[in-house]
């Protein structure tokens, strides 16, 4: 009974093991560091990265379309405040300076879900 448990373990492990190089060459990656680097890029994979609930909260908003003042009055601080923190977590997120990158790489590291952003009527 253990020899069929070993034996499958290895089994399963080998087949992995050959999906993963089937699919290194299949895109085009010569070592398994390349592969795994790139995957990391594609799902945005940054260790470290945390937000604090107001710059939580500033995501979503900038993820339902406010403005920078808008933000401002809603959270209760300054315009240049609220550029502080916007600049920061571009800085933090190592992205230019655009909302919508903000919040899409927050989307990638899930700090916010597409289903919390509620779209704002503007008067």
């Amino acid at each position: 009974m253990v020899f069929v448990m070993v034996f499958v373990m290895v089994f399963v492990v080998l087949m992995m093991i050959t999906m993963v190089m089937f699919m290194m060459m299949l895109i085009g990656f010569d070592t398994l560091k390349e592969a795994a680097e790139h995957y990391f890029d594609l799902v945005g994979v940054q260790a470290g990265i945390e937000v604090n609930e107001t710059e939580r909260r500033l995501l979503l908003l900038e993820a339902a379309g406010c403005t920078a003042s808008e933000i401002s009055n809603r959270l209760g601080e300054s315009d240049k405040a609220i550029q502080e923190r916007q600049k920061d977590l571009s800085q933090r997120f190592d992205i230019v300076n655009k909302s919508a990158a903000r919040v899409a790489k927050a989307f990638a590291l899930g700090l916010i879900a597409p289903a919390e952003v509620q779209f704002l009527a503007r008067p």
